[in-house]
C-alpha cells in the first residue's frame, strides 16, 4: 500500500473462486473502500465490487511514524551500525522505499555523526499521498565494539586519556 500497485485477490464466487486484481492507490491506508468496475456478481453488466482495507500486513523495512516520532506521512526504519562507521563519520547507504535521489539501486547515502544515533530525517522519501511526500526517519542500532580487547582499550585511553589523568 506504500508504493501502490496492482493486486490480486481471490474473491469467492458461488460457483468457485475467481482470482481478481485490484489498483490499489500510492499511500493508500486501512479503512479505504476500493471501487472495482464490473467485479461484482453475474449480470448484465456485471455489477461492481466494492472492498473495504481492514488489515494490512507490517513491512519489514519501513513503518509508519508514530504521532510521538513525526508526521502522518513519515516513515520509520532502522539500521544497524558498527561504532566504528559512526566513529569515521561514513556515508552510510540505507534502502528508500523510492528512486529519486539513489545511490545505487534504491538506497540513499546516510552521512553519519557521532555525536547523533537518529534519528536522521531523510526529506522526501515517506510515505506518498495525494502529491504530498513524508520524510523518511531513520533510527540508528549501533554495534558497540566487544569488551575485553586490550589493543583498543589502550588506544582509547591514549587518545581520551586514564581516570587517574583525567579525560581531555
Amino acid at each position: 500500500m506504500l508504493r501502490g500497485g496492482r493486486t490480486r485477490i481471490n474473491v469467492p464466487r458461488p460457483e468457485g473462486t475467481q482470482e481478481m486484481f485490484v489498483d490499489v492507490p500510492q499511500g493508500a491506508e486501512v479503512g479505504i473502500l476500493l471501487h472495482v468496475l464490473g467485479g461484482g456478481g453475474r449480470g448484465s453488466p456485471p455489477g461492481d465490487l466494492l472492498l473495504r482495507v481492514v488489515v494490512v500486513e507490517p513491512d519489514p523495512v519501513w513503518r509508519p511514524a508514530r504521532p510521538d516520532e513525526g508526521r502522518a506521512l513519515d516513515l520509520v526504519t532502522r539500521l544497524t551500525v558498527t561504532y566504528a562507521q559512526l566513529y569515521a563519520e561514513r556515508l552510510i547507504p540505507v534502502q528508500s522505499p523510492w528512486e529519486s535521489r539513489s545511490v545505487s539501486g534504491g538506497t540513499i547515502g546516510l552521512p553519519l555523526r557521532a555525536n547523533n544515533f537518529g534519528p536522521y530525517k531523510v526529506r522526501g522519501h515517506g510515505a506518498r499521498r495525494g502529491g504530498a511526500a513524508g520524510d523518511l526517519l531513520v533510527l540508528l542500532d549501533v554495534v558497540w565494539p566487544e569488551r575485553g580487547d586490550a589493543d583498543l582499550a589502550a588506544a582509547l585511553w591514549r587518545v581520551q586519556g586514564s581516570p587517574a589523568q583525567g579525560a581531555r
